[in-house]
């Protein structure tokens, strides 16, 4: 037995034959392991916040989506005046007159309803909640369909990608991301 002794004669510490302290190379494999696991969890936090994002766009475009769906069940008389091609966020002026203060026809109200519509559009790319959005609307014999399109930051297959917002996007717009709603509205 190893015995360590301090000044004044006092022993302090008692070593074991053959027991030795920790070495410098147990140190360095128990910090690379926990290295290892701090890097999988930063990499667990990116990746969770990238799809929490992505999740968020697409929430995002289903609600603008949705939104003009409703405001052409409002006034289904119209269905054809709300038929767009790539509308650009704050493309659509103010249509006189304000619908929300006035009296206005079914024309004019598609008309505003297009416009506070662009403004929802242009309020989702302000926001952050989505990038280079643009947005098409078809009718085809009342059976009316939105598309949503705007900038995503994961590139998706293109085939069978609608072409609203084609060449917009980038070479092969492959960071296009899309939200397509469909509904009839019956004319009443």
């Amino acid at each position: 037995m190893i015995e360590i002794r301090m000044p004044h004669g006092r022993s302090s510490f008692k070593q074991r034959p053959g027991c030795v302290g920790v070495g410098l190379i147990e140190v360095m494999i128990a910090a690379l392991v926990l290295a290892v696991g701090v890097l999988g969890y930063v990499g667990l936090q990116l990746n969770a916040k990238r799809l929490n994002f992505e999740a968020i766009q697409r929430t995002t475009a289903s609600y603008a989506a949705q939104n003009l769906l409703e405001r052409m069940r409002g006034n289904p008389n119209q269905v054809g005046s709300y038929v767009v091609t790539d509308i650009d966020p704050g493309a659509l002026t103010e249509p006189s007159p304000n619908c929300t203060t006035a009296q206005c026809t079914n024309t004019e109200l598609a008309a505003f309803d297009l416009w506070e519509w662009d403004q929802v559009l242009d309020g989702t790319s302000v926001s952050g909640g989505l990038v280079n959005p643009m947005a098409c609307v078809t009718n085809a014999s009342n059976f009316i369909t939105v598309i949503i399109v705007w900038q995503g930051k994961v590139e998706l297959d293109q085939t069978n990608a609608p072409a609203c917002g084609d060449g917009n996007y980038g070479t092969d717009d492959k960071l296009r991301q899309w939200v397509s709603m469909s509904s009839f509205v019956a004319d009443v």
